[in-house]
């Protein structure tokens, strides 16, 4: 639950934190041109180069939102594999009961897609919720892009995907003997 109360915090504070980004970017510009002003430079030279010494500051603000950003993909696999290592004995047990491994690999594949499923539709929905946070966000995109929900949504159910077989391959390999030694 603690997990689930930061992550809604962090969605909240999204916005604040492009505010507060887009400040301190324009703290350290103006910063660079007061110091070339005291070095002599007249006002608008001074404000061009410390516009050039700073650089693209769009540039800068879309590493800043892969840094948030990142995270999150991070959590989504840890939290697959996770449930996928709790299931550790289950395959186990499947085996010595004769299932093939790739049928335990498939009902941990069918496990997982319902709730696969139902964050994405939960995430579609949301994001469309919050159109208007999601809008200050994005630089020449349309907050209703179905490109952009498309990939999003490709690139979890990648993540969701792997993150389920890798595990539920290892646990293909556990003696089933030991695992019903285990109960």
């Amino acid at each position: 639950m603690p997990k689930l109360i930061r992550r809604l915090r962090y969605l909240l504070r999204l916005p604040n934190a492009e505010a507060e980004l887009r400040e301190e970017l324009e703290f350290h510009r103006a910063e660079r041109q007061r110091q070339l002003e005291r070095d002599g430079l007249p006002t608008t030279e001074a404000e061009d180069r410390s516009r050039r010494a700073l650089g693209n500051t769009t540039l800068a603000r879309e590493d800043a939102r892969a840094v948030w950003i990142w995270p999150w993909l991070e959590s989504v696999w840890q939290d697959i594999v996770y449930a996928i290592r709790g299931l550790r004995r289950e395959p186990g047990i499947r085996l010595a009961l004769g299932a093939r491994p790739a049928q335990v690999v498939g009902t941990l594949l069918a496990t997982n897609s319902g709730a696969l499923l139902a964050g994405l539709g939960m995430g579609i929905a949301g994001a469309l919720a919050a159109t208007r946070i999601i809008r200050s966000l994005l630089n020449g995109l349309s907050p209703f892009d179905p490109i952009a929900y498309v990939s999003v949504a490709v690139v979890l159910t990648f993540i969701a995907i792997a993150a389920t077989i890798v595990p539920a391959r290892r646990a293909t390999r556990i003696d089933p003997i030991a695992a019903l030694r285990c109960e």
